[in-house]
């Protein structure tokens, strides 16, 4: 065989084990996103039950959080403009989006973000869409699908 040759050979195999090796590595980091957006998600969901609980019971905590996090109840804000700037624009595309009375659905809020529709994406968009149904800005009508508070 030609010397040529050969040393194109090695030169494929050395590569191809190079791809083999760099595709595990892709799939164990893939994994690893996916294991840290669940818990983002999960961290998510019990901040939302913590701040949900009793009336009162969580005043003590609530000077210890940052403020750029907390979402006023509709009752003791002075408009959506109290609210953080992530919480005005979800409200800003359920109120463009959602037709009159249908209300928008969590996939398409999450795509008007500029996310994609991944899961990971969706209940965390999902989870603020909840929280501004908690506080009083939006009402979910049927499952999945928002609409602003009148």
């Amino acid at each position: 065989m030609d010397p040529l040759l050969d040393r194109i050979a090695e030169r494929r195999a050395l590569l191809a084990e190079q791809a083999q090796r760099l595709a595990k590595e892709l799939a164990e980091v893939e994994a690893e996103l996916e294991r840290i957006a669940t818990a983002e998600q999960v961290v998510a969901q019990l901040l939302v039950e913590a701040d949900d609980g009793p009336d009162g019971a969580d005043e003590h905590h609530q000077s210890r959080r940052s403020p750029a996090l907390v979402v006023a109840h509709r009752d003791e804000a002075g408009g959506v403009t109290d609210l953080p700037a992530e919480y005005q624009r979800l409200m800003q595309i359920v109120t463009e989006e959602g037709p009159a009375g249908q209300g928008v659905v969590c996939k398409r809020v999450t795509v008007k973000l500029g996310l994609t529709a991944e899961p990971r994406h969706t209940e965390g968009v999902r989870v603020k869409l909840k929280r501004l149904v908690a506080r009083g800005w939006l009402t979910e009508s049927a499952p999945d699908r928002f609409t602003v508070r009148p």
